[in-house]
Parts: structure tokens; C-alpha cells; sequence
């Protein structure tokens, strides 16, 4: 192997590197809902890179310090997100070929409806975790082991109100009620959604650190609400349903046997182009 097949054997690592911290970066504001951060971030990016490119030394010394600190304070800003990124990230990278676990049986997605429409009619609150791909137990205060099958009779005893652990959440994983009784963290986000329930508020705290779906019944109204990724949604039963079936379609989705390599190339195809052209184009603009 000449020295030049390994130049570009190294430039083309170079390049791949760049273009993976970019679509990570993409990932993470689109998850975040920030894309004005990145838009702006964009046009800061623009004028550093053609201000290295013309050697404008002061305008690359004043930006080299600037994002310094603008990188700290991103760091600062998005502390949660960037954890829950990087876990996502280990569980995708280091356990490529693991089995996907899915928290609940399909078969049993009726039991979980029909224990939630019993709850809805007699308006007694009840707050059910399933677990994605992050586990979510060092998030959970207290409750009780139970690790006992997913059926109705016992759901509903659980939060019959006169046992103890009603006012906590059952945490469902691997097809069985692992724990019930347990405390969530609270939500903070106070200004987007109002004056919530305890309940409201634990199971929005949970969705803001955890990709779990988190169902809550309201013993006020006997509404039944969702909470996943930072929102909350009011749902019927059978959208109720149609949510459960696709999130556990998305924890094993039926295209799980295809090939690990074509699934890397075949999904957010537009941001991983541009990620590619970006590092390319820094590349071309700062690699003398």
C-alpha cells in the first residue's frame, strides 16, 4: 500500500468522522425541537468557515474563542438531552445485534386496554409505565417488587384504592408487571402544559428523561392520557391501542432481520447527506 492510497484512506476516515458528529448534532436538535439553535449555529459556522478560508486572522481568533464558551454553555442548556442522546447512542452501538426486548406481549395489549377502560368508567387513577429501550428504574422511587404476569385481575387490584402502592406507577418490562407502587420524577415544565395532577406531572417527568410510554387515567375526569417524548396527549382507547402497537413495533419493528448495514444507509437518508456534503465542504474549505 503506497503513501498515497493511505493519504486517502485517512482523509476518508476524517471525513466519515466529521460527518457522524454532524448527523449526531442534526439528530439531537431535531430531537430537541431546536432548530432555530441550528440555524443559527449554521450561519455562525458559515462565516468562521470562509473566514478561515480568506485568512481573516482576528474574525478566526475572535470565533476559535467564542465557541469555546458557546460550546460549554450548549453543554449547560442541554444536559438532559445530551445524557439521554449518549444512552441512546451505547445502547445502539455497543449492543448492535442484542435482542430487542419489548415491555409487553402484543397479546396482551387487550388486557392493558380493558383494565385502562375500567379505570376511565369508574374514574380511579392509575399511572402505567411499559419500558422502552432505556431502563428506566433509577428514575423510580421506592414500590414494591412484584415480577408477576400482565392480567387484568391482577392490574386492577393494584390500583384498587383500597391497597396499598395505588397512588404509584406499575412498571411494566419483559411481559411482566416488574414493580408497582413506585414514584416518578416530576415534571418542571410547569409553563407548557399548565396546572397538572401528580400524576400528570410524574408521568411527563419520566417522558422527559426515558423513551418509556407512559399511560395515566385521571380520577377527576376519567380521561386517559399519554405521555412520550416530552408531551403529553389525551387519547381514546382505540388510539390508545394504535399507540401501544406502534411503539412496540418501533422497539422490534418487523424489519429487525434485515441486515445491520443496509439499515444504516436505508433510514434519515436527507440529514445524513447533508451531514456527508458538510464534512466534505470543511474539508475542501479548511484542510489546506
Amino acid at each position: 500500500m503506497n503513501y498515497l492510497t493511505i493519504h486517502n484512506l485517512v482523509n476518508v476516515i476524517d471525513v466519515t468522522i466529521t460527518a457522524v458528529f454532524i448527523y449526531a448534532a442534526l439528530t439531537l436538535l431535531r430531537k430537541t425541537k431546536s432548530i432555530f439553535i441550528f440555524r443559527g449555529i449554521a450561519v455562525l459556522v458559515i462565516v468562521y468557515v470562509f473566514a478561515a478560508y480568506l485568512n481573516l486572522k482576528l474574525t478566526t481568533a475572535l470565533f476559535n474563542g467564542f465557541f469555546s464558551f458557546f460550546v460549554i454553555i450548549l453543554v449547560i442548556l442541554f444536559q438532559k438531552e445530551l445524557r439521554r442522546f449518549f444512552e441512546n447512542f451505547s445502547v445502539s452501538f455497543f449492543n448492535p445485534f442484542a435482542e430487542d426486548e419489548i415491555p409487553i406481549h402484543k397479546e396482551s395489549i387487550n388486557v392493558l386496554i380493558n383494565s385502562v377502560q375500567h379505570f376511565a368508567k369508574k374514574k380511579i387513577g392509575a399511572l402505567i409505565v411499559l419500558e422502552g429501550k432505556q431502563h428506566v428504574e433509577r428514575y423510580l422511587d421506592g414500590g414494591y417488587e412484584l415480577n408477576g404476569m400482565v392480567s387484568e385481575p391482577l392490574i386492577l387490584s393494584i390500583f384498587d384504592t383500597r391497597t396499598p402502592g395505588h397512588d404509584g406507577a406499575v412498571l411494566i418490562e419483559n411481559g411482566q408487571i416488574k414493580k408497582f407502587g413506585a414514584h416518578l420524577p416530576l415534571s418542571e415544565n410547569f409553563k407548557k402544559f399548565g396546572n397538572l395532577g401528580t400524576r400528570h406531572t410524574a408521568g411527563l417527568g419520566l417522558s422527559e428523561r426515558s423513551d418509556a410510554f407512559i399511560i395515566i387515567v385521571s380520577e377527576e375526569r376519567g380521561s386517559v392520557t399519554i405521555a412520550r417524548n416530552a408531551n403529553l396527549r389525551i387519547v381514546t382507547l382505540d388510539q390508545l391501542k394504535f399507540e401501544i402497537s406502534q411503539f412496540l413495533d418501533e422497539l422490534a419493528p418487523p424489519e429487525k432481520e434485515e441486515n445491520i448495514l443496509l439499515r444504516m444507509f436505508k433510514y434519515n437518508k436527507k440529514d445524513k447527506v447533508i451531514s456527508l456534503f458538510t464534512a466534505l465542504l470543511l474539508r475542501v474549505l479548511l484542510i489546506k
